[in-house]
């Protein structure tokens, strides 16, 4: 009977926040990336519009969009910022990016990990830019799935995030 009730639970906890591929398989949203050893969690995912220019933008927790702003973030927690160049002029169009800062279709413009970091006061334990790196996204339905690897003047950082991308204009 245990048994029984642990998997109700699950069921039901994944009714809340999972959804299903193509094929029906249960995707779980979320994800992380790792910093020296140290995994931070990722729970939600951002796509800012930037006029050709798109901000994926991956969250933990704490974090989310201000009410009726725009692209302007609240809250204290974890964050990995990759700003990519689309190959459509018009729209973002998944697919593998790799760092170059040329602004060309395909490339990735600029890199940010902020870790524990306050939009209130623009403060963060620890602020890392990115030197180089890649950046692999797919879309399968509504159901992104996005994994990179960051290399900075002092870290490799690698993670990836599987979930829907709330669209937000710059």
């Amino acid at each position: 009977m245990k048994n029984l009730s642990k998997i109700l639970i699950l069921l039901i906890a994944c009714q809340f926040g999972c959804s299903q591929d193509d094929d029906g398989d249960i995707v779980e949203n979320g994800g992380s990336f790792t910093i020296d050893g140290t995994s931070y969690d990722l729970s939600k995912g951002f796509l800012v519009d930037e006029g050709g220019e798109y901000d994926i933008i991956l969250t933990s927790a704490g974090i989310s969009l201000e009410s009726d702003a725009g692209d302007d973030f609240i809250g204290v927690g974890d964050y990995v910022s990759i700003i990519v160049i689309s190959s459509s002029a018009t729209s973002f169009e998944p697919g593998t990016f790799t760092w170059n800062t040329n602004k060309a279709p395909g490339t990735i413009e600029d890199i940010g990990v902020r870790v524990n970091f306050d939009f209130d006061t623009e403060i963060g334990d620890l602020d890392l830019d990115g030197t180089g790196g890649t950046a692999t996204v797919t879309l399968s339905e509504d159901i992104y799935t996005v994994t990179f690897t960051i290399a900075t003047a002092t870290e490799t950082i690698t993670g990836s995030f599987v979930g829907p991308l709330k669209d937000v204009q710059d």
